[in-house]
């Protein structure tokens, strides 16, 4: 079967571009890649999950809060091109194309040095003070929305998928929405990274601080290759995040040193008000905490002596079930079932994996 019968998008013109080549899918659509019919310039298609429009309210509200993306024009930003339909329907965004990898693709070959991490950390710190400046929330802050871009001779952290993900819970209505049981695999990556609030469903409390809290996410997972979170469901790991403290980052990397763990168990407070108040005041404490440590010391994630644990086996922390997640319904019997659990960060690391995949589109 050919690749145009697999996917009657594949050929499919959109203005002067065709699409060329499929490149991936995640939880926010399908990915491809696609080049000018006169010069041949290449930009990246991502055509849009309904969900995800749906969620915005409408497709009006979307190219609104797409414009706003648009406005923000930081060097640190995956330039948006356009927003518009296709003629079979769905709704697509146009990006520049890169030439790079996902961080996701980074973090799977580990040894992250310290001077890296500054580094990110620092550009992404600033592309989300421009942002909260202007009333602009991220809100889907992961490994994989975030593209190493190689530009002639530099690199750079450029951010994508901004504010395109609402709280994950099930619809009322028993349809499948982000956080059912019927939900594709790669959302359970962008579930590992949710803020308490977003996972609540407290959307009035989304704001900087549940960036901030994301952030704390991805440097947890640096420095300890472990997440702070457990579950095998989406539903399990937004309870988690929902309701229990985060599990002390020392308690898996003894090596880390305290001041810098404390830093980032500062970001992942449940209490709003106990995490930092903006990225730069992370990004400073974040450099004090560092001050005094080489600049080519890298942490993989070793565990040292009793810590030599994984998720998918501790026996210590109780499974959080269905019934955890506020405003969820009790599973009955009649509900699907999951299969044996594989683990939080195994099942994440698939589903980074996939969305990886999807975006070196880029390169």
């Amino acid at each position: 079967m050919s690749d145009r019968k697999k996917d009657p998008l594949l050929e499919a013109c959109i203005g002067d571009y065709q699409l060329t080549q499929k490149l991936g899918s995640g939880s926010l659509g399908t990915t491809y890649l696609a080049r000018s019919r006169e010069g041949g310039r290449r930009m990246v298609v991502k055509v849009m999950a309904e969900h995800v429009i749906k969620d915005t309210g409408t497709p009006e509200r979307y190219l609104q809060r797409t414009r706003s993306i648009q406005h923000l024009k930081h060097p640190n930003v995956v330039e948006l091109l356009d927003f518009d339909q296709l003629e079979s329907g769905e709704f697509y965004l146009s990006m520049e194309h890169l030439e790079g990898e996902p961080f996701s693709m980074r973090m799977q070959r580990k040894k992250i040095r310290l001077a890296e991490m500054t580094t990110l950390l620092e550009q992404v710190c600033d592309v989300l003070t421009r942002g909260h400046s202007r009333k602009i929330i991220h809100r889907n802050l992961k490994p994989s929305n975030i593209y190493l871009a190689t530009i002639g001779k530099e690199k750079l952290y450029k951010i994508m998928d901004y504010g395109v993900i609402k709280a994950p819970r099930p619809g009322k209505d028993g349809t499948s929405r982000p956080g059912s049981s019927d939900m594709p695999d790669p959302f359970f990556g962008t579930a590992v990274y949710l803020s308490p609030e977003l996972a609540r469903g407290e959307e009035p409390r989304v704001g900087p601080h549940s960036d901030i809290y994301s952030l704390g996410v991805i440097l947890y997972k640096i420095l300890t290759d472990q997440f702070p979170v457990y579950g095998t469901t989406v539903e399990e790991v937004a309870a988690y995040h929902a309701v229990r403290e985060a599990m002390p980052l020392r308690d898996y990397n003894p090596g880390v040193p305290e001041s810098l763990a404390e830093v980032v168990m500062k970001c992942l407070d449940k209490d709003i008000e106990e995490r930092f108040s903006s990225p730069m005041e992370l990004f400073f404490e974040f450099q004090g905490a560092c001050a005094g440590l080489p600049s080519d010391l890298s942490f993989d994630g070793t565990f040292v002596g009793s810590q030599a644990i994984s998720i998918s086996n501790t026996r210590s922390n109780p499974r959080i079930r269905r019934e955890d997640l506020p405003g969820a319904t009790p599973v009955t019997e009649g509900q699907k079932t999951m299969g044996p659990p594989t683990g939080t960060a195994h099942k994440a690391a698939v589903a980074e994996k996939s969305h990886a995949a999807a975006e070196k589109s880029h390169a």
